[in-house]
């Protein structure tokens, strides 16, 4: 049963890799020992995470599309009176902190995508 097993693994590694290169199923027919047999890999992949750099205006209708999507979403901005006054999905973690030192606190992964929603220049550092 062990050398069946391995036989397969091994033939199917390139759906494997299909279905984590894709985030989605793929499906396809290996040959393991005389018999072909159809596989389906469906792969278990981390939710994508988006990460909301300023509270401006775009941030609730971002915020509540990207968590119907299943997203992890963060808010990230430096007053806190805008990130509390900001209605967001209750699952969307808030942190108040300027762009950098907020998304320092965020574990990103090549699934993490950050937008860059609002600046004004005369409150950052160098501005």
């Amino acid at each position: 049963m062990a050398r069946v097993r391995a036989a397969l693994r091994d033939a199917a590694i390139p759906l494997m890799n299909a279905a984590r290169l894709t985030a989605h199923p793929t499906q396809g027919a290996v040959q393991v020992f005389d018999k072909t047999l159809r596989c389906l890999v469906d792969p278990l992949v981390p939710p994508v995470s988006l990460v909301l750099v300023g509270a401006g205006r775009g941030a609730e209708a971002f915020a509540a599309i990207a968590h119907t999507l299943g997203w992890r979403v963060t808010l990230v901005d430096h007053r806190p009176f805008v990130v509390e006054s900001v209605s967001l999905p209750e699952r969307v973690a808030r942190i108040v902190a300027r762009a950098d030192d907020g998304i320092a606190h965020v574990s990103r992964d090549s699934r993490t995508a950050v937008a860059l929603l609002s600046i004004n220049l005369r409150s950052t550092p160098n501005g």
